[in-house]
C-alpha cells in the first residue's frame, strides 16, 4: 500500500502523513519503555501521561488527515 501511495504524485502527501502517524505510534512504544525503566517523581506523572497521550492523538490525527483530506 505504501508503495502505491509513494509512487503516485497525487497520493504522496497522504502517504507521508500516514507514515508520520505510524512513526508517532512508534514513539509511544519508546515512551512506554522509558516510563517503566525510570522512577518518576509524583509531580511529573501527569506531565508524562499528557505527553504520551498527546503523541497518540497526534498519530491518529496525522493518519486520519492522510486518509480523509488528501486521499
Amino acid at each position: 500500500s505504501f508503495v502505491n501511495l509513494f509512487t503516485s504524485n497525487k497520493n504522496k502527501k497522504s502517504g507521508i502523513l500516514i507514515l508520520l502517524g505510524f512513526s508517532a505510534f512508534g514513539l509511544v512504544v519508546l515512551q512506554e519503555y522509558i516510563e517503566h525503566e525510570l522512577d518518576w517523581p509524583y509531580l511529573l506523572l501527569g506531565l508524562r501521561t499528557g505527553i504520551e497521550e498527546s503523541t497518540e492523538l497526534l498519530g491518529f490525527f496525522l493518519c486520519l488527515l492522510g486518509v480523509g483530506v488528501y486521499a
